[in-house]
C-alpha cells in the first residue's frame, strides 16, 4: 500500500513540475511577443511602414520581413555572411527561399533618436 501512495505521488509531483514548467515558458515566451511589438513601435517600425506603403513608384513591393525569416536567409546571422559593419549595424548577406539574394543591415543601437531611426531605414 506504501509503495502504490510513494509511486501515485511521485506521478503527481512529476506531472506538477511539468505542468508548470509549460505554463512559465508559454507566459515567458508570451511577454516577449509583447516586447516585441512594444520595441517595433517606440522603434520606428511604424515609420518604417508607413514609408513602405507610401512609395508607390517601386517596381517590387517592400515587404517587411519576420525575425525567423532573416535568421533562415543569414543563416541565423553567421559570421561568414558579414558584408560590412558600421555605427549602425552590421549588414549581413541573406539569400531568400526564392533564390533572391538581399542586404540586412541588423542594429546595434539601443537607444535610438527619431533621427537615428530614420537614418537607420534609409
Amino acid at each position: 500500500m506504501l509503495i502504490k501512495i510513494s509511486v501515485g505521488s511521485s506521478f503527481a509531483a512529476i506531472f506538477l513540475i511539468v505542468f508548470l514548467n509549460w505554463l512559465y515558458f508559454g507566459l515567458k515566451k508570451r511577454r516577449l511577443m509583447i516586447l516585441r511589438e512594444k520595441f517595433f513601435k517606440q522603434n520606428g517600425g511604424i515609420l518604417l511602414q508607413q514609408r513602405i506603403s507610401g512609395d508607390g513608384g517601386a517596381t517590387d513591393q517592400a515587404k517587411v520581413f519576420t525575425i525567423e525569416e532573416l535568421k533562415r536567409a543569414t543563416n541565423k546571422y553567421h559570421d561568414n555572411r558579414i558584408i560590412g559593419k558600421g555605427g549602425y549595424g552590421t549588414v549581413y548577406n541573406g539569400i531568400l527561399s526564392d533564390s533572391r539574394t538581399i542586404a540586412i543591415k541588423k542594429s546595434k543601437l539601443a537607444d535610438q533618436t527619431q533621427t537615428q531611426i530614420e537614418q537607420f531605414i534609409n
